[in-house]
């Protein structure tokens, strides 16, 4: 479950956008209050959470891009938004690679149900950007039977059965059949960590342990062997060479 983590040395305006957080629907989420920012850190135990930071207009840019840093260590996936004293404080932020998803200028001067509106329209937009990387990092299949979400990189090979209309599943944990066509579900899989140029075969590149040519067969890490041809192995190699370089 995602945290929502608020920081602010006002105890007064904390407890105004707890309750304003506190008012939507809690299933979804966790509400962490700090008026430290050292507790803040140190309490986080997980990522992809959202944070809400507030600037005092008594603290240094250096200050705040150090404890920018600390919490996007902690957190590479979190998401951001910082409460800062003007765009002069923002646009250092930004040049600082801190990655912030948003943030709020305290020189505005709006009343407190626009404020109450924003950080419940930020809070939304949150999630649907939470809830869009999450859904990156599977793979669905399914037909009229089965239904299956398997994690991205877990995936070692897709296989195709023409001739029995159904395609295997090779993960590092299990193995399944859908009754589906590899062109169904060829656009889930992208070109930059998955070798796409076979018609019949869709092979994770990040999992491959040996690619024997001699032999005609690869080996994934997980020791699994796949028997190829002397072409499609070439075109393989080149590939996989070509990601190596790139990382």
């Amino acid at each position: 479950m995602v945290t929502i983590y608020l920081f602010n040395q006002d105890v007064v305006f904390l407890k105004h956008a707890q309750t304003i957080v506190t008012n939507l629907d809690e299933n979804r989420f966790v509400v962490k209050s700090f008026i430290d920012y050292q507790l803040l850190l140190e309490s986080i135990d997980s990522t992809h959470n959202a944070y809400f930071i507030d600037i005092k207009f008594t603290d240094s840019v250096s200050s705040i891009i150090s404890k920018a840093k600390q919490l996007r260590e902690i957190d590479p996936s979190g998401k951001i938004v910082y409460f800062v004293p003007n765009e002069e404080f923002a646009l250092s932020l930004l040049n600082a690679y801190v990655e912030p998803f948003s943030y709020f200028c305290k020189n505005q001067q709006i009343s407190h149900e626009l404020f109450e509106n924003y950080l419940v329209e930020t809070i939304e937009t949150i999630f649907a950007a939470i809830k869009r990387s999450h859904e990156k990092d599977y793979l669905h299949f399914q037909d009229g039977q089965l239904k299956k979400r398997v994690e991205r990189s877990k995936v070692m090979y897709v296989e195709n059965f023409s001739r029995e209309k159904k395609i295997k599943v090779v993960t590092t944990e299990e193995s399944f059949f859908i009754n589906t066509y590899l062109g169904a579900v060829r656009e889930q899989f992208d070109k930059d960590t998955f070798f796409l140029d076979a018609q019949s075969l869709i092979i994770n590149l990040t999992l491959l342990h040996e690619i024997q040519s001699s032999t005609s067969y690869v080996k994934f890490s997980n020791n699994t062997v796949l028997s190829l041809s002397p072409y499609l192995l070439k075109k393989l190699k080149k590939a996989a060479h070509i990601l190596d370089e790139a990382l």
